[in-house]
């Protein structure tokens, strides 16, 4: 008889991410794994982003694993940016691999990207 236990966990980022990655694996000789030097920069930029988001705001997402699963993006839309502290934006900017800024319509929207590269590791 198989006893049901009702478990009621946390939502752990990291965690997800690592299952997300591993259903994303798709065989072969290498073996890839989250880095997790990079995850703790990641998650380092995606809590500064936030503040920043909330106080400019603007609206803000992330995903580990796309466009490929090496890496990985944060992106903050809205209408009006202003920095109130530039030095917290500019860290975040130097951890990520790629920043990009550029308007989404006519009607003022403004996109911000910072792409991650070396988001897991890999080996044979």
């Amino acid at each position: 008889m198989t006893e049901k236990t009702d478990r009621t966990e946390e939502f752990d980022p990291e965690e997800e991410a690592l299952l997300e990655r591993l259903r994303k694996l798709k065989g072969g000789s290498a073996v890839s794994a989250l880095n997790q030097e990079r995850m703790k920069e990641f998650s380092r930029a995606l809590g500064i982003l936030k503040e920043y988001a909330e106080k400019a705001g603007g609206k803000i997402s992330w995903q580990i694993g796309d466009p490929y699963p090496s890496m990985g993006y944060i992106r903050i839309t809205g209408k009006d940016f202003r920095f109130f502290d530039a030095k917290p934006f500019a860290e975040a900017a130097k951890i990520a691999s790629n920043v990009d800024a550029y308007a989404l319509s006519k009607k003022g929207s403004v996109c911000l990207d910072f792409t991650f590269h070396g988001m897991t590791t890999s080996g044979k």
